[in-house]
């Protein structure tokens, strides 16, 4: 089952396209690096240049992304629910960055308004 065109969007314009606005370095803090025994970190310019890269970069330290025949299986090609976890891992990566989405701001924002929450 493919993901519909409007969630791939979605991952594209409001998790890429941001993530990679607001980075200037990613750590992955659940990888060590065995030669510095520091985390893994991939700094923009030198190990990402572009969303594509990024989107790669991404997807390869996913363990949980989806493989075919030793390869990442599209982001157009996989279903909802792993899409899901994907944009999941990148929020997660994000926050472990001191990232935060405009999305995620807004959502939790209406929610407190909702239960008449002031800031």
């Amino acid at each position: 089952m493919n993901i519909s065109s409007s969630f791939n969007k979605f991952y594209h314009s409001a998790v890429l396209t941001e993530l990679f606005r607001k980075c200037g370095t990613l750590k992955f803090r659940l990888w060590i690096d065995e030669e510095t025994g520091g985390v893994f970190e991939f700094v923009k310019g030198e190990h990402f240049n572009d969303m594509d890269d990024l989107k790669q970069l991404l997807k390869n330290m996913n363990l949980d992304y989806s493989v075919d025949d030793d390869k990442k299986i599209s982001t157009a090609d996989i279903d909802s629910k792993s899409l899901m976890q994907h944009i999941d891992f990148c929020i997660s990566i994000a926050g472990e960055n001191n990232i935060t989405f405009g999305f995620i701001e807004e959502e939790w924002e209406r929610l407190l308004k909702k239960a008449n929450i002031g800031r």
